[in-house]
């Protein structure tokens, strides 16, 4: 079982940010139940149950981990970490020394991304601003490189190929949450 909630925060977020007021959608919104809570419903109605929690590597600072953790979560997704392999790797690292990080199983996640428009659709999901992560900006100049000059797919491919081996040969991590969208992208692995 996975849980996790980002889209409905991101969308709250995006309705606060412009000021739309569509009450039944904020009534919806507002009274979604803490992600936590659905998980000890989970763990109780599901004994035994593995829940998976989402790990946002560079946001994620402020205890959360330790409170999914207290709530039932027995391994956590990364959110994509071949966009700041260094900064992942950091966290990661730091993750792993706090006492509730020594042995949580983390599954890396790796998506196939695509095009330059998937890049940027990953970003504003996982609140990336280029201008304030140097890796970030680095990649994105890459892809609009390899868009302008036509061989963005070559270069999504060997990208994707490359985080995949950076990610199984990463010490820490307990396996490859692969985030194909295509069928076609199933046949890098």
């Amino acid at each position: 079982m996975v849980s996790g909630g980002h889209p409905l925060r991101k969308l709250q977020k995006i309705l606060e940010i412009y000021q739309i007021h569509i009450p039944l959608l904020e009534n919806f919104l507002y009274d979604q139940v803490d992600v936590r809570e659905l998980m000890d419903d989970a763990r109780g109605a599901f004994p035994g149950t593995p829940i998976l929690g989402a790990w946002n590597y560079h946001t994620d600072t402020d205890g959360r981990v330790s409170s999914k953790i207290h709530h039932g979560m027995s391994a956590m997704i990364s959110q994509p970490a071949s966009f700041m392999p260094d900064t992942f790797y950091q966290a990661l690292m730091q993750l792993r020394s706090a006492p509730e990080g020594k042995e949580i199983p983390i599954l890396i996640g790796l998506p196939h991304v695509m095009s330059l428009a998937a890049l940027k659709f990953w970003f504003i999901l996982m609140n990336i601003i280029p201008e304030k992560h140097p890796e970030a900006a680095f990649l994105l100049e890459k892809f609009e490189k390899a868009n302008k000059d036509g061989y963005v797919k070559v270069f999504a491919d060997q990208f994707t190929i490359n985080c995949l081996e950076w990610a199984l040969s990463l010490a820490g991590a307990s396996g490859i949450h692969f985030m194909g969208s295509k069928g076609e992208s199933f046949a890098l692995l």
